[in-house]
């Protein structure tokens, strides 16, 4: 059992909260029968024997006003012990006449004790919270020693099963950096997604340092892939749109493949988010949410060094062309884009772009005449996607350069 000891800011808090409301002056007192909270800042710390009474008999005191000029540091009035979980834990008293003020003691009394309670579960939230964010960090970070049936052990203590499959959700959050509360602004994102999350007991959430917060959603592996990817795509968004509204900060999230069934699973899913987050940044900007299993070119683009990436650029565009951008236009970048959007296929880009088709054909055949590359040819297609892909990259090294000369 738990031993709650009442703490003078707590104590005051309450005291400030009830006593506005029923027009009496409350005290709250420790187990030694010190007054620790009350309106009243000149009886804060005093002694008041008539509550020491209450605590150590576990009955009613009443101080009238004959009692009150032989008893230390008293008024007239009611006090009743508090009690939390069958134990006495201080004592609660309203300043006032006896007769007056004792049905409304008893109600304070039962005030008092919910506000308690309710702290305590709401602290002990916290403290089972911390302890599960505990675990699995160590899990996606560090070395485990222990046994896997010594950790589903301790997981299941804490409530969750390491066995439910689950899809690890990486969220970088732009700005996080410059807030000025860190460790406030931390729960407060927990708790956003905790919002989100209400009801699904089976979630796990941690931060993971930085400006990033990794979330385990709990799937069904027998789901048809497209409906678990609308789900998965659907909470993120949700928890995306809660932080933004909540506290005005964007988010872009990476998403890993189903979690097996090992605990080392978590720690690849981790890593898979976290990758396809950093790639989906790199290549497609921020703001978005990347599956894993979306990314192709990107992901080998990735692996492909920047001199070798340059070469290619000038091999295709010429030495004096350092990205497309510096071929095309807005409006033929857009095009080009919804045009691999849509799988190459002109008539649904035209409706995409609700442009006509002769309209979309004279485009490219723009882009071929200014790239020397058709993209309605594969191979040339191919080309234009990576150049459209490296153009980002190259954006980003430029901007980087422009803040160093600043």
């Amino acid at each position: 059992m738990i031993k709650v000891i009442l703490s003078h800011a707590f104590a005051q808090e309450i005291a400030n909260k009830v006593s506005p409301l029923i027009g009496h002056n409350v005290n709250i007192f420790n187990m030694e029968g010190i007054i620790i909270g009350s309106l009243d800042s000149e009886r804060i710390d005093g002694f008041h024997q008539g509550a020491l009474e209450a605590i150590k008999t576990g009955r009613e005191v009443t101080i009238t006003d004959e009692k009150s000029s032989k008893l230390k540091g008293v008024k007239p009035g009611v006090n009743l012990p508090l009690e939390f979980n069958g134990s006495t834990i201080g004592a609660v008293g309203i300043t006032g006449s006896p007769d007056k003020v004792r049905t409304l003691t008893y109600l304070t009394k039962m005030t008092v004790e919910t506000m308690i309670k309710m702290a305590f579960m709401e602290k002990e939230a916290q403290l089972d919270s911390k302890a599960k964010e505990h675990i699995l960090y160590n899990i996606i970070f560090e070395q485990i020693d222990e046994t896997r049936e010594t950790l589903k052990q301790r997981a299941a203590l804490l409530g969750f099963d390491i066995d439910i499959p689950r899809v690890a959700v990486v969220l970088h959050l732009d700005g996080y950096e410059n807030c000025k509360i860190a460790n406030a602004e931390k729960d407060k994102v927990l708790d956003c997604i905790k919002y989100v999350m209400a009801g699904n007991k089976h979630y796990l959430s941690a931060y993971t340092g930085s400006n990033e917060f990794v979330v385990f959603l709990p799937v069904n592996p027998s789901d048809e892939k497209s409906s678990l990817k609308k789900y998965i795509s659907r909470t993120c968004k949700s928890i995306a749109n809660t932080i933004k509204n909540y506290l005005n900060l964007d988010c872009t999230i990476g998403v890993s493949s189903l979690c097996s069934e090992t605990v080392l699973s978590y720690k690849k899913s981790y890593r898979d988010a976290a990758d396809s987050l950093a790639i989906g940044k790199k290549f497609k900007g921020h703001g978005g949410v990347y599956f894993t299993d979306d990314l192709g070119l990107e992901l080998i683009l990735n692996c492909v060094p920047s001199d070798t990436a340059d070469k290619f650029i000038k091999n295709t565009l010429g030495e004096k062309k350092k990205a497309i951008t510096g071929i095309l236009d807005e409006t033929l970048l857009y095009t080009l884009k919804v045009f691999f959007d849509c799988n190459l296929n002109i008539s649904e880009t035209a409706r995409a772009l609700f442009i006509h088709r002769n309209t979309l054909l004279y485009r490219l055949d723009k882009i071929y005449k200014l790239t020397k590359r058709d993209p309605r040819i594969f191979d040339e297609a191919i080309e234009l996607k990576i150049l459209f892909l490296l153009n980002k990259t190259l954006l980003k090294q430029e901007e980087a350069i422009v803040k160093l000369a600043q």
